[in-house]
């Protein structure tokens, strides 16, 4: 008599059955179809009856049925135990069952469309659910209802070992994964913004004859046999044929190539794909569909945005991670620095395995602490190469029980880079090792100091990552001043246009600096970083609340001067923005704030709290700004104003302009105090932090009182203090490998209460998710219909590690 069994015993089990491909290739078929949505006009096929063995097990629930009077239609019932599998042992016999007639079967149900999976990544679907009104309904939709959401979408992606689905239908891939199709998606967001949970949408099916059916065959085999054997773990192991001891890495690259990798970009990607060793195998499937043959890059670019996934899951993934790793590198793929890319799909794969994160130095998937990564990557490398005296060695100054306490107390006292550098760096043996362990491709012409990075960051370590725009104005100052230096009082033409080339460059800094200046400071005292900016800096939003706070143009003199949120202003434009904003800032001082008050009904329940501050009493901040801190703010941006105006900044870019006569050309005396007053604008500025720049956290110590002391450091390594916890709940919480802008001064005069603000950095990534999420209203209990109440799906019971 069969029983229940516990995926502990089944793990044994499954090792004494014979053609496990097999079985496997099945199950993965039997879960395919299991979450296809049946359109309308879906029938059983009578082939179902022909290809499929029923077990023996199988056939004692028919006849259970039968004479407890439930007698299914013949057709229907050999469909839906291949769709249930199994019970507590298979209901299918996979010796005799013919895997290629099911798929052959599939995949005319697939390209006809009368079963669909639907494509979970991206927004297709996450807009098309919101642009359409379905009432209340935030937990399911009914049938008509998903067929209206899925109609004109590309079939979905979905893998199961190598068998992966999508708009080429179901093909083989290089790479034995598990993503598994579902019919629970996410496609909105919660009116709470507090609320970080998935809420997910059931699709319900039709309520066919196959349908109901199933239901009847489900509800009885639940109520007089109870639950199944934990059978599922055992057969998706059957699928990963490399185990993976420590959880599988990169297990969410279906995603990551579907969330992160935006229009050129995932074109570029397939572009570098088509130009490799498995360049035979994709045109192989394009020429299957019918499709012309064209050069890669022209093929890369004729194909669907869901084409080039599926196209690109075909590859193993250690070349989807050196593609990327090598895109990203020359920047075909280019990350800002304070940009993170993480997957926004939920992962219907197993919980062991772990997820992947992008950055300006690669992808990376990370099991353990860093640091345990580092040193276990390092001692199994020198032991797998039989170096262990080499590394004692290294290590010899450090007394210790065992090779392992070694390693750690070296990266403790000597810190991960060193490690990196003297421990892995200094032999290519061990180098080549540790890059092959770590997914770490070593691209040709990189210094070592970005290699380090790349290493560091493979490892889970959060290396601080910045902009250059800051640095670069600093340097090219210096190259422009150096220049200057060495020149006479009589310049010959060649040295002018030695000039006017280095100028060039500087002053294109200069314009970026003065936009950051003017931009930065106008959003943030007149934004309302509660309810709006979300503690959040975007240099376009910043572009347009001048645009709104100061005019779209601003007179000076007889002059009137436009502001381009395109980022395109001239020097003259941003001073005279930069002076509009200082008289707006003065009048600010003496300016009554009531007109701009925060409804009550708009303050958090927290408001009335005789503890916690709530200061956000205005929509916009400078009027929640005591006025002693307020005008000394002024008074800087008012010294930082006449150090501007008495730089000549626009009369020596001008007179550099090889438009002009030869005779106009600026004195070396006059461009020497120029640039010595703009090195000293930009320090000041920088030294107030009166222009947007990164911090990351490097240290977070703690006391047994909850005192917090965190420490921050800027791209030139200068360290800033702060203390927590905060008086005031709302706003950031800083943590590590996330940068940040401190705003000047301690703003609104509360003990740990600096405001932070994280900051979106423009990219094909964060254009793609601008607007998202998207947030719905959850109605009161007592307002939902009978209709929206969440359906209970007994077919979960068997299929749970999909969630």
């Amino acid at each position: 008599m069969s029983r229940w069994k516990s995926s502990v015993e089944l793990d044994n089990e499954i090792k004494t059955i014979d053609q496990q491909d097999r079985l496997s290739f099945l199950y993965a078929l039997s879960v395919f179809c299991c979450k296809a949505f049946l359109t309308s006009d879906f029938q059983v096929d009578a082939r179902w009856k022909k290809v499929i063995v029923l077990t023996e097990h199988a056939n004692h629930y028919v006849a259970s049925m039968q004479k407890a009077g439930i007698d299914l239609n013949d057709n229907h019932q050999y469909l839906i135990f291949f769709q249930l599998f199994f019970h507590y042992e298979f209901f299918i016999d996979h010796h005799s069952t013919d895997p290629e007639a099911i798929l052959h079967i599939m995949s005319e149900m697939h390209s006809s469309r009368k079963m669909l999976w639907p494509y979970v990544f991206g927004k297709k679907l996450y807009q098309k659910f919101n642009d359409v009104s379905h009432k209340a309904r935030t937990q399911d939709l009914d049938a008509e209802q998903v067929a209206e959401l899925l109609e004109g979408t590309p079939q979905g992606i979905f893998q199961i070992g190598n068998v992966l689905s999508g708009p080429f239908g179901f093909i083989r891939g290089y790479e034995s994964r598990i993503f598994l199709p579902t019919l629970k998606i996410l496609l909105w967001h919660c009116s709470d913004l507090g609320c970080q949970a998935e809420h997910l949408v059931t699709l319900s099916q039709f309520n066919s004859p196959f349908q109901r059916d199933f239901k009847v065959a489900m509800r009885y085999i639940l109520d007089n046999f109870s639950t199944p054997s934990e059978w599922d773990k055992p057969l998706f192991d059957i699928c990963r044929k490399v185990k993976w001891p420590n959880g599988r890495p990169f297990a969410d690259i279906p995603a990551i190539i579907g969330d992160c990798i935006i229009g050129a970009e995932r074109t570029a990607l397939l572009s570098l794909a088509f130009q490799s060793e498995h360049n035979n195998r994709l045109i192989s499937i394009i020429k299957n569909t019918g499709k012309p043959v064209l050069p890669p890059e022209d093929m890369a670019k004729s194909l669907s945005p869901e084409e080039q996934h599926q196209l690109l899951l075909v590859l193993p993934d250690k070349d989807i991670v050196k593609f990327l790793d090598e895109l990203i590198a020359r920047q075909d793929i280019k990350i800002p620095a304070s940009e993170s890319r993480v997957k926004k799909t939920k992962k219907p794969g197993l919980k062991s395995d772990h997820n992947s994160k992008l950055s300006n130095l690669g992808i990376r998937s990370c099991a353990h602490p860093p640091v345990i990564e580092l040193a276990a990557l390092i001692w199994s490398s020198y032991n797998e190469l039989k170096f262990e005296e080499d590394l004692r060695w290294r290590l010899r100054t450090y007394e210790t029980p065992t090779i392992q306490h070694s390693v750690i107390e070296y990266i403790r006292n000597q810190g991960p880079r060193s490690a990196v550098k003297n421990l892995i760096l200094s032999s290519h043996t061990v180098t080549q090792k540790v890059c092959d362990r770590s997914w770490t491709n070593l691209i040709p012409g990189e210094n070592e100091e970005r290699l380090i990075d790349r290493l560091l960051w493979k490892l889970g370590f959060n290396s601080a990552r910045y902009e250059e725009t800051h640095q670069l104005l600093l340097n090219r100052i210096d190259d422009f001043k150096s220049h200057i230096l060495q020149l006479g009082a009589k310049l010959s033409e060649k040295e002018k246009a030695d000039v006017r080339s280095i100028g060039v460059n500087l002053f294109v800094s200069v314009e970026v600096f003065l936009e950051e200046l003017v931009t930065y400071n106008v959003w943030l005292l007149s934004s309302d970083h509660f309810t709006v900016t979300d503690f959040r800096f975007t240099a376009e939003d910043a572009s347009e609340r001048v645009l709104k706070t100061l005019g779209s143009t601003v007179k000076s003199g007889h002059e009137n001067f436009r502001w381009s949120v395109k980022g395109d202003n001239t020097i003259g434009t941003l001073l005279v923005y930069f002076q509009a904003f200082r008289k707006w800032l003065q009048e600010k001082l003496k300016e009554n704030p009531i007109p701009i008050e925060r409804p009550k009904e708009d303050y958090p329940h927290y408001a009335k709290d005789t503890v916690w501050v709530f200061p956000y009493k205005h929509t916009q901040l400078w009027a929640d700004i005591p006025s002693k801190i307020l005008s000394d703010y002024s008074n800087n941006i008012d010294k930082l104003y006449i150090q501007l105006s008495h730089a000549d900044l626009v009369s020596i870019r001008n007179s550099l302009d090889h438009k002009r006569p030869s005779d106009s050309f600026p004195s070396t005396d006059r461009m020497l105090a120029c640039v010595s007053r703009l090195y000293e604008i930009v320090e000041l500025a920088d030294r107030w932090r009166l222009v947007p720049k990164l911090y990351w956290m490097i240290k977070v110590d703690a006391d047994y009182h909850g005192n917090i002391c965190m420490k921050f450091e800027d791209y030139r390594g200068k360290l800033f203090t702060l203390w927590a916890p905060p008086l005031v709940m709302a706003g950031l919480r800083s943590r590590f490998g996330v940068p940040y802008l401190i705003a000047p001064f301690d703003l609104l005069n509360l003990p740990n209460t600096m405001l932070m603000f994280t900051i979106k950095s423009k990219s094909p990534y964060s254009e793609y998710w601008n607007d998202y999420p998207i947030r719905r209203f959850i109605p009161p209990k007592g307002n939902v219909s009978k209709e929206d109440i969440p359906k209970c799906d007994a077919f979960e019971a068997i299929t749970s590690s999909e969630d």
